[in-house]
């Protein structure tokens, strides 16, 4: 049966080396926990600050955990992505490196780009293949900015390409653009045990 949009993808801690060294059977219980939710669709990987190393480890411990349920993205590095046989880059430089990596990676392999609310660059970013288009969804911009909500209103309306929401670190998630997304990424907010996943399955009265 098939499920109700939106869906999910979650994006590791933002201080995921220390998480990782102190926390990291928190980490990985927590993870296992939002897998088991059909929900979640994908799972993306920040790296700015880790060495090589740290990457190979992390990576490895979360496809162990993953066990091939979703794909796996990587930020930004196409070449790491083939180095650790990830599923896919998301690029947040919008269309400038989408041939490159379309060109790099295996049809099977997933590319999406970020383009800010630039609809030009998700324009060229879905004519250069990218698999989905990601527009900023900070709360705020989407409940004052009556351009953001027509954004996503006239993506949805008019072009095939899946559209992603990018969150703020807080997640909360306006109701003015939910039934306009493929996906929305969730960041650190959604790690904390005591919050619910529930309440991400549709905006609430503190989402809205």
């Amino acid at each position: 049966m098939e499920q109700s949009k939106p869906h999910f993808n979650i994006v590791t801690p933002s201080n995921i080396r220390q998480v990782f060294k102190v926390e990291k059977i928190k980490f990985s219980q927590r993870l296992s926990q939002l897998l088991e939710t059909t929900k979640v669709t994908s799972l993306r990987i920040k790296h700015s600050d880790l060495s090589p190393s740290e990457l190979s480890e992390i990576s490895d411990h979360i496809k162990k955990i993953n066990n091939n349920r979703v794909p796996i993205l990587l930020e930004n590095n196409i070449q790491l992505v083939l180095q650790l046989n990830l599923d896919g880059v998301h690029l947040t430089t919008g269309q400038k490196l989408v041939k490159t990596a379309k060109s790099t990676l295996s049809k099977n392999q997933v590319v999406g780009s970020f383009c800010g609310l630039s609809k030009h660059s998700g324009l060229v970013a879905a004519e250069h293949g990218a698999d989905y288009i990601t527009f900023n969804a900070d709360y705020h911009s989407a409940r004052t900015s009556k351009d953001t909500a027509e954004l996503f209103k006239w993506w949805a309306e008019f072009i095939e390409v899946p559209l992603m929401g990018e969150c703020s670190k807080n997640d909360l998630i306006s109701s003015n653009i939910w039934n306009y997304c493929d996906f929305f990424s969730l960041r650190d907010s959604v790690w904390r045990f005591e919050k619910s996943f529930d309440r991400y399955f549709r905006p609430s009265q503190t989402n809205s």
